[in-house]
């Protein structure tokens, strides 16, 4: 509707704006809705920046080992404002006859957004008030109840915010089933070891950052992977090969955690080769299967569903992390038996994390499909 410029100006004005919010706020529920803030600016912006896997660690733990914590919004402020004079002197502006016409589904963003925001602060309600708490079960409800309102609206708008006919084209419904599934692993994931890093052995912020770097190693080495697996044996295989290969990473990780970071690093590259095989292709094979008047839902489709499996990686290890361990943390050096059961939890939720990620590619695998062939790639 308001085309590339136009939507990456907006989103990135967003961002940078949302951002200097970070001044005013000194509880964690605001933190929690600059986030959120955040993440519907970032939903605007179509970009992969791979430096960012690179720096971005190690910069926030200096950061947080020497500054106040502040700066790590404080600073997308000013990189916004670069970007945003990128886009305005480097990216031509859209022809007005090729955007869409018609109003916003404004009545569908909120019945989305209800769904996922009070969906996952169930999990979170369920630890604080108990799982059959008032509360917790009004928690469920409405997101349930948000649910069935967002599929009754998208079936019955003149301008859907998604069109649900698209997802029933097979290559797009397995795309988005196997993307969920590899970035809740490499998240949920992440998430877990940088906590055990931090907490559990009592790294430095700086330290935990580093540790991050098989992480981008593995990512950097797998592209040259990918681009040859889906150009040899498509994007199908690839998908279930790097599916396959993620769910291989988290049974690894299981045993990983209570050995050494030799063995999480070793675990951590398995993993991500089957995430960045898996990106690749089944992107490749959502972008494929859709008609090209589409590409724009297929780009936003793509951002969704791994911000999707980001929040519910989190929401999984971090919900089985407080029932075994607890709610409540302490500070400074953990006696051996919190670090025993710190690590029993993770080793839990990665080992419900490969079933949920098995079920997620093999249901996906089903439906995907080489749409194209692949020397198109």
């Amino acid at each position: 509707m308001f085309g590339c410029r136009r939507s990456l100006l907006l989103g990135l004005s967003a961002f940078g704006a949302v951002s200097l919010g970070v001044l005013f706020i000194d509880a964690a529920w605001q933190l929690a809705a600059i986030r959120a803030l955040l993440g519907k600016a970032i939903g605007l912006i179509v970009t992969v920046a791979m430096i960012g896997f690179a720096i971005g660690p190690v910069l926030s733990g200096l950061a947080v080992e020497h500054m106040s914590w502040h700066v790590l919004l404080l600073l997308n402020a000013p990189v916004a404002l670069i970007a945003v004079l990128g886009v305005a002197w480097g990216i031509p502006a859209d022809e007005k006859s090729e955007l869409r016409t018609g109003s916003l589904d404004t009545v569908g963003a909120f019945f989305s957004i209800t769904t996922l925001a009070v969906g996952l602060y169930s999990f979170t309600s369920g630890l604080q008030n108990g799982w059959a708490s008032t509360t917790t079960l009004t928690c469920f409800a409405v997101a349930v109840a948000a649910g069935i309102g967002f599929y009754l609206r998208e079936r019955s708008a003149a301008n859907p915010m998604v069109d649900l006919n698209l997802l029933a084209r097979p290559a797009v419904r397995g795309s988005a089933l196997i993307q969920t599934a590899v970035m809740l692993a490499m998240v949920g994931t992440m998430y877990g070891t940088s906590q055990q890093f931090q907490f559990a052995w009592g790294w430095s912020p700086v330290e935990a950052g580093f540790a991050n770097l098989p992480f981008v190693f593995a990512m950097l080495a797998a592209s040259p992977l990918a681009d040859k697996l889906i150009a040899t044996i498509g994007q199908r295989k690839t998908s279930v090969f790097g599916g396959s290969m993620a769910v291989l990473g988290l049974v690894v990780m299981t045993f990983a955690v209570a050995q050494n970071f030799i063995a999480i690093a070793a675990a951590t590259m398995i993993l991500v080769v089957g995430v960045r095989c898996t990106m690749s292709s089944a992107a490749l094979a959502l972008m494929n299967d859709l008609p090209e008047d589409q590409t724009s839902f297929g780009a936003a489709l793509n951002d969704t569903v791994q911000e999707l499996g980001n929040s519910v990686g989190v929401a999984i290890i971090g919900t089985v992390m407080a029932i075994v361990v607890g709610i409540n943390l302490p500070g400074g050096q953990w006696p051996q038996a919190l670090v025993d059961n710190f690590i029993h939890a993770e080793q839990i939720s990665f080992a419900m994390m490969a079933v949920v990620v098995a079920g997620f590619v093999a249901l996906g695998a089903r439906s995907l499909t080489d749409s194209k062939a692949t020397d198109e790639h």
